[in-house]
């Protein structure tokens, strides 16, 4: 089920965002250890960060599924997640983007 309240477009799109990264990682494993890399190269560099590193480490350690359903998860935890989210994969396009917003219901 698709969490539907948001604050603001911003939160509807980092979870939008969320959501087709919980749809990939399944079957694209590899986008975690590009997560994992972001973390230690970008985010643990940043000694403001040391409370998310932490967490991400933890998180990005669990199955795919485990990290799928965290990151979509309708809480204060799954949007602390979202809006710290390290880089899966390569990204997403400005093309990808609207796609997504397309995709989805409106808000």
């Amino acid at each position: 089920m698709m969490k539907t309240s948001f604050r603001d477009r911003h939160e509807r799109l980092r979870y939008l965002k969320a959501r087709e990264i919980a749809r990939r990682l399944p079957d694209e494993p590899h986008m975690i250890e590009q997560a994992r890399r972001f973390v230690e190269e970008t985010m643990a560099r940043d000694p403001h960060q040391t409370t998310y590193v932490a967490m991400w480490r933890a998180l990005l350690a669990l199955p795919p599924g485990d990290i799928a359903a965290a990151l979509i998860e309708d809480s204060d935890r799954g949007e602390l997640l979202r809006e710290t989210s390290p880089v899966f994969g390569n990204g997403f396009t400005s093309r990808e983007i609207v796609a997504l917003l397309d995709r989805a219901s409106p808000p």
